[in-house]
């Protein structure tokens, strides 16, 4: 069994309170979650408008279908995200 990890760190532009990022963290991970079908959650930075930090983890009985999905994971946020990804940490296990 291959586990596999994926961590953000993203800069919010804009957000003026925490429902606002809110909003968004939960719309980000619904939609991770509903693409991918990858464990998804804020792992830092609760009380801070301008970033976001979400984990995601998926595993599976093969090395390479782990890195494929959590690089299209990545990618996904990527180009659905118009704010600054800072930080990106993949780990497979």
């Amino acid at each position: 069994m291959v586990i596999g990890t994926l961590y953000l760190n993203i800069r919010l532009h804009g957000i003026t309170s925490l429902k606002g990022k809110r909003k968004i963290s939960l719309s980000l991970k619904q939609k991770i979650k509903n693409k991918f079908n990858l464990a998804v959650a804020e792992v830092g930075s609760e009380n801070s408008l301008d970033h976001l930090e979400i984990a995601m983890v998926t595993l599976a009985n093969d090395k390479v279908r782990v890195e494929k999905t959590l690089h299209k994971a990545l990618k996904m946020v990527e180009s659905n995200s118009t704010d600054d990804i800072q930080d990106v940490k993949i780990e497979v296990f």
